[in-house]
């Protein structure tokens, strides 16, 4: 537990507040609910608007990467995609990130 007594966030409650916030702003986003059958490792959130196309590993505070996550993400940028991981206490990244102004 968090001071105070809080449980620290999961994954899937920062995921649902990231969505939230990303739809609140006019994103599109996309998340595979059962990755069952789907290739290893392709980040949990694509993220799509203000002239942005944005792929995000979502983790917990202490959420480790896979050796399949760190090689989309590699390829993704090698490609010229904007990947990267968003954790809990990076909300206020989250928040900057999304209200940027929009890229030409």
């Amino acid at each position: 537990m968090e001071r105070g007594g809080a449980a620290p966030m999961n994954e899937k409650q920062f995921q649902a507040n990231v969505v939230e916030l990303a739809h609140y702003l006019g994103y599109l986003t996309y998340h595979t609910l059962d990755s069952r059958g789907s290739e290893p490792g392709f980040p949990d959130l694509v993220i799509v608007g203000r002239n942005r196309l944005l792929f995000r590993e979502i983790k917990s505070e202490k959420g480790m990467l896979t050796q399949a996550q760190l090689k989309w993400g590699g390829a993704l940028m090698a490609g010229g995609g904007d990947w990267s991981v968003w954790r809990p206490s990076q909300m206020e990244l989250v928040q900057a990130t999304l209200t940027a102004d929009p890229v030409d």
